[in-house]
């Protein structure tokens, strides 16, 4: 008889839990550009932009699978995961981009705490991705004013060479009619 009243309590109601996609930052979407698509179970459910995308799954096993788009309608960045609902345990799943064509992205699952917990987070990974792309811009610098150097330096050795080689010329010359 228990069962069967927790069974009339329950009927008409999904078991299973929230899961949140984390939203991307704006530094990530201003740096890496696209959308990024989000399938379960095969199916495509949404695109992961600046809110966060939260859904209700069941209970059991489901299949999430995120990529990014990419030029010329092409899809970069495939990742993959299983995770297994159970009543209540609500998720976060991130996804973070490829930093290459080649690479594939990365979806860490963890459980959902607060929607403080994803502020804090999306905070943090501005932050990187900014400090990542001032040290990038400080080796271009450093890059640029080598390669400055070099040719400076291959400008005043081509200038002695041909120097060199004029004061030869009239050398020779002086002592052919000298």
């Amino acid at each position: 008889m228990r069962r069967l009243t927790q069974w009339l309590k329950n009927w008409g109601k999904a078991v299973g839990a929230k899961v949140v996609f984390m939203r991307r930052p704006l530094k990530e979407i201003e740096l890496f550009g696209g959308d990024v698509y989000i399938d379960i179970d095969g199916k495509n459910v949404g695109i992961l932009k600046t809110m966060d995308f939260v859904t209700f799954l069941e209970n059991g096993k489901h299949t999430i699978k995120m990529y990014k788009s990419h030029k010329y309608d092409t899809y970069i960045g495939f990742a993959e995961t299983e995770v297994d609902i159970m009543d209540g345990m609500d998720l976060l799943v991130k996804y973070s981009c490829p930093m290459t064509v080649s690479q594939p992205g990365n979806i860490i699952v963890s459980d959902y705490k607060s929607e403080e917990q994803i502020a804090e987070e999306v905070l943090e990974r501005e932050k990187k991705i900014s400090a990542d792309q001032r040290k990038d811009e400080r080796n271009k610098k450093e890059i640029e004013r080598k390669n400055r150097n070099g040719v400076i330096i291959f400008i005043v050795l081509l200038i002695i060479t041909l120097l060199i080689i004029y004061s030869m010329f009239l050398a020779q010359i002086q002592w052919i009619y000298g």
